[in-house]
Order: C-alpha cells, then sequence, then structure tokens
C-alpha cells in the first residue's frame, strides 16, 4: 500500500507545497467567513458577536496557515509559521470569552469571574509558551483546553 502522498504541483513557475492541504485550509477558510457574514444579524448580542469574530479570526489564522505554513512555506521560512499560531491562539480565545459570557447567568457570577481570570491566565500562557517554545503542539494544547474543556463544558451545562 503506497502511503498518504501530498505532492508539491507546480502551476506555471508557481510551486505549490501541500496541495491537498492548502486546498481543504481553502475551503474551511470560506466556511468561516461565510459564518462571520452571516451572522451579522447577531451582533447586537454580546456572545453571538464574540462567536462572530471567532469564525473570523479563525478563518484568518488559517488562511494564514495555507498560504504561509503550507502552500508557500518554502519562500517565507519555518519562522514564519509563527503568524499563523498567533492569529489561531488569539482566534479560539475568542470561543472561551463567547461561551463564558453565553453562559453567565446559567453558571453564576461568581463562577464566572473566576473562570474569566482562569481563561484570561491561560491565553496569556499560550501566547508566552508558543514563542518560548515555538511549537504548534502549544496552539493544539490551547485549542483542545479552550474548545473542549470551556466551550464544550460551559455549553453544554447551559443546554
Amino acid at each position: 500500500m503506497t502511503p498518504f502522498q501530498n505532492p508539491t504541483i507546480y502551476i506555471g513557475d508557481l510551486r505549490i507545497d501541500e496541495p491537498i492541504t492548502t486546498l481543504t485550509d481553502l475551503l474551511f477558510i470560506g466556511v468561516c467567513f461565510m459564518a462571520f457574514f452571516k451572522t451579522k444579524h447577531v451582533a447586537h448580542e454580546k456572545a453571538a458577536n464574540i462567536y462572530r469574530w471567532f469564525f473570523l479570526l479563525t478563518g484568518a489564522s488559517t488562511l494564514v496557515a495555507a498560504l504561509i505554513g503550507h502552500a508557500f512555506l518554502y519562500h517565507f521560512g519555518i519562522e514564519a509559521k509563527i503568524y499563523g499560531w498567533v492569529t489561531g491562539i488569539f482566534g479560539t480565545c475568542f470561543a472561551q470569552f463567547a461561551a463564558l459570557y453565553h453562559t453567565r447567568k446559567t453558571i453564576g457570577e461568581s463562577i464566572f469571574k473566576t473562570l474569566m481570570v482562569v481563561c484570561i491566565l491561560e491565553v496569556i500562557t499560550a501566547f508566552i509558551c508558543v514563542f518560548a517554545f515555538w511549537s504548534f503542539v502549544v496552539v493544539e494544547v490551547h485549542s483542545a483546553f479552550v474548545l473542549v474543556l470551556i466551550v464544550t463544558v460551559l455549553e453544554s451545562i447551559h443546554y
């Protein structure tokens, strides 16, 4: 059996590395941007508006990752991946704060304030760690913490 291949392609003189990854990233970006623009009517609700910005920034970080971190990594260099990582951390932190505000009445004011401090400290720690360790693993751990432990648990309690 041949292992999965993601070969470099050329369009004229233009070299595109990891074209399958880049294509799936571009499709995901379309979904994120569509979600941002289609939810404009709920911008007056604080939690919903913060979720909108999660979609926009997640799409932006994926755009940076698709172009700089995958398709044209040979041009920008490995150091340029940090732009997508930082934007990704910033984007997912919007989801956790949206979940906090959405569930504020359900969880109570004291738990809300405690979780707000925990989340702020976690975001600061993630930003520091991504520069200290220069690793995508930091982004993965941050995303897992935010989307599984904060967003999923809070929204499940609220539901």
